[in-house]
């Protein structure tokens, strides 16, 4: 006389197969979890690795029995992958730096400007995290400081503000350039912050203190005429 079909017990968990029935039994199922970004399988059942295989079997602890008969143990051989491709950082700047100050000025509070990774996963599995650096700052100016000046894990999704200072050159007149933000991972991604800074022109104010006058106690024309032609100018 034949029987029903068997459930054959693949999982060291407590427990085993039945006879004459398919119904799912958890003593008799192999439980694991499977990680997308890092492509490892994370333990619940018991596992052992043959010849480049996974492997489970009703006969692995904390089941383990020694008749495999008794629980309808069997073994199983497989092997896990998969398409999925984590999320990339993607880093984005932005604001602008500016200034009118004097020339010579130290450690000058420049403005300040945002970065962002807005690297996200289409399938919603998991972020991605963002490594940044300065990259480049303007050849004006000397001891540029940026608080902070990198990051790592920077989540997608966030966000960082940047603080920065520079000392000013001795020169007078307009500064301009670019600040250069860059994914340390991919230095093809990257932002510029546009910077202009101004030292205005400082005028010089002459002051003449004269006693030149004539003989009537009363300024000559010649020193009018010096006086007027060189404030003109």
């Amino acid at each position: 006389m034949l029987s029903g079909d068997d459930l054959a017990d693949v999982s060291g968990y407590t427990g085993g197969g039945t006879d004459d029935s398919t119904t799912d039994v958890r003593g008799a199922i192999f439980h694991c979890q499977y990680n997308l970004i890092t492509n490892q399988i994370i333990q619940i059942d018991t596992i052992i690795t043959e010849g480049g295989y996974i492997t489970t079997s009703g006969t692995y602890q904390p089941d383990g029995g020694d008749n495999p008969d008794e629980e309808n143990d069997a073994k199983v051989w497989f092997q896990l992958s998969d398409s999925y491709e984590p999320p990339e950082p993607d880093l984005q700047v932005s604001g602008s730096l500016q200034g009118n100050v004097n020339s010579g000025t130290n450690h000058y509070a420049l403005g300040t400007f945002i970065v962002a990774n807005i690297g996200s996963d289409p399938e919603g599995f998991g972020g991605s995290y963002l490594d940044w650096a300065i990259a480049e700052t303007p050849g004006w100016g000397s001891n540029w400081v940026f608080e902070p000046n990198g990051g790592l894990n920077l989540p997608s999704g966030d966000h960082t503000t940047v603080h920065v200072y520079v000392d000013v050159p001795d020169e007078q007149g307009t500064f301009t350039g670019s600040v250069k933000i860059w994914n340390t991972e991919n230095h093809a991604d990257y932002g510029l912050i546009s910077v202009q800074l101004v030292a205005p022109v400082e005028k010089t104010v002459l002051q003449w203190n004269l006693f030149c006058k004539g003989f009537d106690g009363t300024l000559s024309k010649d020193v009018l005429s010096f006086l007027l032609n060189h404030c003109l100018r």
